[in-house]
């Protein structure tokens, strides 16, 4: 009786802990764009610490920035994770895989309209 009674909990606990995970973290997934198997093309660091890159092929849902397509800040914990990871896939010419926020501008360049402030927002990088 007793062991039926753990057993009831953990599953209600379980229950509780996906319906959490479904609502909250899917939406945020959902909204993220994902393209793999990507060259990396050209990598810029500003004095800022913001890290502008650029892949072969591009990928959908970006704009074209004198060959940059995506950025992200290496200032934070995460940020400096992805920039080490970013250049040893380019050393080791790795492919990668981007997770990103589409562009307001998506298959613009800058001569119509791309420019830095519109190319992709990263969120995750993975090597392929």
């Amino acid at each position: 009786m007793l062991l039926k009674m753990y057993f009831d909990y953990l599953v209600k606990k379980s229950m509780f802990f996906l319906l959490c995970f479904i609502l909250f973290y899917s939406p945020l997934l959902l909204a993220a764009n994902y393209s793999g198997g990507h060259e990396i093309g050209r990598i810029y660091v500003n004095k800022f610490g913001k890290v502008s890159f650029g892949t072969i092929p591009h990928a959908t849902n970006t704009c074209d920035h004198y060959n940059f397509q995506f950025k992200f800040d290496s200032a934070t914990e995460g940020g400096k994770s992805m920039l080490t990871l970013l250049l040893s896939a380019k050393m080791s010419k790795a492919k990668i895989d981007v997770w990103y926020e589409s562009s307001p501008s998506p298959g613009s360049d800058h001569t119509n309209g791309c420019t830095y402030s519109n190319i992709a927002n990263i969120s995750h990088i993975g090597i392929n």
